[in-house]
């Protein structure tokens, strides 16, 4: 299986409408900079195995939390919301931390 990683401008989000729920990462410019500059740098895991090192799969929820944490947002503590959750969400958190990009 292949995937791909998008980032544009005002690109669209095809499954928003299936969205349960929505959570804000901090407003700064320097963080939004840093995600778009750090996306073509996501580590090329398999896609739903296990990424080395961490204990979680790898999937969007890790793209995101990696991009996040590579990007200095504190993403240890910023909880997901009510009765969301976030399978991968350790693993990219884990490989960013483990070895900055």
């Amino acid at each position: 299986m292949r995937y791909e990683i998008r980032c544009w401008r005002d690109g669209p989000i095809p499954d928003l409408a299936y969205a349960i729920a929505s959570h804000s990462v901090p407003d700064d410019e320097t963080v939004a900079r840093s995600v778009v500059d750090l996306t073509a740098s996501v580590p090329a895991h398999v896609w739903g195995r296990r990424a080395p090192g961490t204990s979680e799969m790898w999937n969007s929820n890790a793209v995101l939390a990696w991009l996040l944490t590579a990007s200095g947002v504190d993403t240890e503590d910023a909880g997901l919301p009510d009765g969301c959750r976030a399978p991968g969400w350790r693993a990219g958190i884990d490989a960013a931390t483990r070895a900055a990009p």
